[in-house]
């Protein structure tokens, strides 16, 4: 567990070079993110992240899209989407 969170304390410093946020990374945010990058690095595979606010799971998931070199985005709702395909095409043509 030690040497895994030195590997991601790198990452940490290379994220935080390419962006502003500060992270810290409590034992519970280290397995989490593990998880996440998981899945980002399976085909295929899909997640959603759910929980109360300010937990810091966007922070995780940019996070461990920084590790995985994967572009994201962020998704927000507003009352002119209809449908959740109108929130994706966006993200889609891109």
């Amino acid at each position: 567990m030690a040497e895994l969170r030195q590997r991601i304390e790198a990452f940490i410093q290379r994220h935080k070079e390419a962006d502003v946020t500060d992270c810290v990374l409590f034992d519970d945010a280290l397995v989490q993110l593990v998880r996440i990058s998981r899945i980002l690095h399976t085909p295929g595979e899909h997640a959603l992240l759910v929980g109360e606010p300010g937990l810091g799971k966007r922070s995780l998931a940019h996070l461990a899209s920084f590790i995985a070199a994967c572009r994201t985005f962020h998704l927000s709702l507003s009352r002119y989407a209809t449908c959740f395909h109108a929130l994706l095409s966006p993200a889609c043509r891109k």
